[in-house]
């Protein structure tokens, strides 16, 4: 549930597709946000860890008031670096 490309105890990546210690992780990640908004809504989340499907279209929470998706970036306390991070919307 924890582990690299998790949605932390949320859904767990339905494959492990990290590369080697110090190697670079690439991430792609869709959201796709509800269109009917409600207390219940949802979005969607599909992400690509290093090119594999690691989750589909998998329902995380969805504030409603402020339209947010929140994310996070996974640390572990380990050195580490981020680069290259891009949103957009379509």
């Amino acid at each position: 549930w924890n582990e690299c490309g998790a949605i932390y105890k949320k859904a767990p990546a339905k494959v492990n597709a990290a590369a080697p210690p110090l190697q670079w992780q690439t991430y792609d990640v869709e959201i796709i946000l509800p269109e009917e908004v409600d207390d219940k809504s949802m979005a969607l989340v599909t992400a690509y860890l290093n090119g594999q499907a690691i989750h589909h279209e998998t329902p995380v929470p969805y504030n409603r008031h402020d339209r947010v998706v929140e994310i996070g970036l996974q640390d572990h306390m380990n050195v580490l670096q981020y680069r290259n991070i891009w949103v957009r919307e379509f």
